[in-house]
């Protein structure tokens, strides 16, 4: 158990590993903020206080900054502070709002979803310059960025005529998709309401989530190389 004494709450906004091994938490309270742990299970302490609810934090690969999403100013914007929680400053402003902040390894760029009639994947620089549109898909969500910076993956509605989902790999500057999967009905992302129902495993070479089966969850991996998706674990109870 890493943490203690916190909400019932702790960590439903989201999770990031920071560069030396720390974990930072959104405390899930409507005036809440993040907190920094020690892996090892040390008392944490107040990272960024916000006058809102905070989520999706990610700390980015440079040591630098953090970046989250924050509604301390009225919708949910992003936000970046620096990696001790000073010089918090906001980063996007559009009309209804953006979420699923992402930062990437060098720490130079930003990931995100922007909700409008539609949920659209930009990108945007550390400082806020910059902005630029990466996808144009209705419902596409949860961008997860390479270990190496070059490619983003996101959840994508299911081809006309069908009710699946896919996820597509693009590359990380933007342009047409490299490569396209299949979502199985029994897939299930973690928590829906922040950024991290999709991730990268540490090589870059595969994508992996969890699969219901029964009442029961599995860890599966879809190889980016096209090899068959295959289970990661696997517990029947």
């Amino acid at each position: 158990q890493v943490t203690t004494g916190m909400t019932k709450r702790d960590g439903y906004g989201g999770l990031s590993w920071t560069r030396d091994g720390k974990l930072i938490s959104s405390d899930g309270r409507a005036n809440g903020g993040l907190w920094l742990f020690d892996a090892g299970g040390a008392a944490g302490r107040p990272l960024v206080v916000t006058n809102g609810l905070t989520n999706d934090p990610s700390a980015c690969g440079d040591g630098a900054h953090v970046v989250f999403a924050s509604d301390r100013n009225g919708a949910p914007h992003t936000w970046r502070a620096d990696a001790d929680g000073s010089n918090v400053r906001q980063i996007t402003d559009s009309a209804g709002g953006e979420t699923q902040s992402a930062c990437s390894p060098d720490g130079r760029w930003v990931v995100y979803l922007q909700v409008t009639d539609r949920f659209i994947l930009k990108r945007v620089a550390i400082d806020g310059r910059d902005p630029i549109e990466l996808t144009h898909g209705p419902n596409d969500r949860d961008a997860a960025i390479s270990p190496d910076g070059r490619w983003i993956a996101y959840r994508a509605a299911g081809n006309a005529g069908t009710s699946g989902e896919r996820i597509i790999v693009m590359p990380s500057s933007g342009g047409a998709p490299s490569k396209t999967f299949d979502v199985p009905p029994d897939a299930r992302f973690g928590n829906e309401t922040s950024g991290s129902g999709l991730s990268w495993t540490a090589d870059g070479a595969a994508l992996p989530y969890i699969r219901t089966a029964n009442g029961v969850d599995n860890l599966w991996i879809q190889p980016l190389s096209g090899a068959k998706l295959r289970a990661l674990s696997m517990s029947l109870s």
